[in-house]
Formats: structure tokens, sequence, C-alpha cells
């Protein structure tokens, strides 16, 4: 009639773990993983240090606009290329390790600009009461990241670049 099949003999397991060599490739993996690490977080805060300088600047121009048109004087902002120093602002910003500044006068009233400055080694930005600006744009960069600033002489606004 109908035969019932018989279930294979169980074998014992040989359960020891993993091997030697598959242990010697998970601590590969994790040296690397720290090996690789410190540099990709090194990278990450320069740039947000750079990122954030790069807000400072327009947030501390955008103030002292305000600050020009409510108060009805004259302020300015100077930007010294050499030493990568930035004054004229009530604030002091920080400027992170191994950042450039560079200034051009493209987009601006440089000519009126530089007549009122008398030094036309540093650039200077102006913010008048009427809330213009004598324009111009700062670069800020930073191993491969460059961060334009936008001061618009016609508008007076001040805004970071993408």
């Amino acid at each position: 009639m109908y035969q019932v099949a018989s279930k294979p003999p169980i074998m014992p397991r040989n359960d020891t773990g993993h091997t030697f060599l598959e242990l010697l490739i998970v601590i590969a993996i994790i040296a690397l993983i720290i090996g690789v690490a410190p540099n990709v977080y090194s990278n990450v805060i320069g740039n947000y240090q750079t990122y954030q300088f790069a807000n400072d600047v327009v947030n501390a121009s955008q103030r002292l606009r305000n600050e020009s048109m409510t108060s009805g004087i004259v302020n300015m902002i100077e930007i010294n290329t050499e030493t990568n120093t930035f004054s004229g602002v009530k604030t002091m910003l920080d400027i992170p390790g191994n950042t450039e500044i560079k200034y051009s006068d493209e987009n601006s009233f440089s000519s009126f600009t530089k007549a009122l400055a008398n030094d036309e080694t540093v650039p200077k930005i102006y913010f008048y009461p009427n809330g213009l600006s004598s324009g111009g744009k700062l670069t800020i960069e930073n191993g491969n990241i460059s961060i334009p600033i936008i001061f618009e002489w016609h508008t007076g606004n001040v805004k970071r670049g993408e």
C-alpha cells in the first residue's frame, strides 16, 4: 500500500562560531572606516565653518546697512585681502583657517568708492543713509569651496551667491 517516508537521520551541528578569516576581514573593514572618518569629518567641519563665516559677513553687512539708514551716517566695511581681515562691522568675525577673501569691484560704483577712500590698496564698501552702497563682490574661498557675496550698489542689498 502506502509507504511512509522516513525522516533523514539528524546530524549533529558543528556550531563553532566564525572562522578566523571572517574575523580578520571584519577587523580590517572597521580599521578602514576608522582611518577614513577623520579626513571626512575635518572636511565637513571646514566647509561648515566657511559657510558660517560667509553667513556672518552677510548678516553683519546687512546690519551695518540698516544702521546707516536709521542713523543717517555713512558706514564702511574694509576688506584687507592681504591679511584676510574684515573690519568696520560692530561684531567680531572669526575667519576660519586657510580661508582667503578676494574682492572684485565688478558691478560696483568703484571710481566713486576709490575717490572717497583715498586708499586704493584696501577695498572698502560704503553703506549710505539712502540705502545704497558702493557695491562690489567678495569671494570667500577655502579649499574647493568658493562663496560669492554680492553687494549691490544700486539697491544696497547684500546677498550670498550660490
